[in-house]
């Protein structure tokens, strides 16, 4: 399956603020603080913007989600986006919170 014709390019820090943006109200209420480090001047990566969106929205809402469940108050999300060390050409979006993570037992069964 395709998701994307070869003319389609988007600017992944674009799409990801967009994201942000439309989850600021279910972070504000989980009481979760985003950090954006986004780094300037990215290729634009191949990819149906909407589909990179919804990508970006589930991994965000899953962030919160989990990070809804502590006990304790300290509540991060940063997300970081960058050039590839060996690559220009490549783009590497990460994310990272302050959740508990994935159990060792599913790690194998996801990785």
């Amino acid at each position: 399956m395709n998701f994307y014709s070869q003319s389609d390019s988007s600017d992944i820090n674009e799409i990801i603020i967009q994201a942000i943006n439309q989850l600021q109200i279910l972070a504000k209420r989980a009481e979760v603080s985003i950090t954006l480090n986004l780094e300037d001047n990215l290729p634009k990566v191949k990819g149906s913007s909407s589909v990179l969106s919804q990508i970006c929205i589930s991994i965000i809402i899953n962030a919160i989600q989990q990070m809804d469940n502590l006990q304790y108050n300290v509540r991060i999300l940063n997300i970081y986006s960058e050039h590839s060390v060996t690559d220009d050409k490549n783009v590497f979006v990460r994310f990272k919170d302050t959740g508990p993570g994935i159990h060792y037992r599913d790690r194998e069964r996801i990785f």
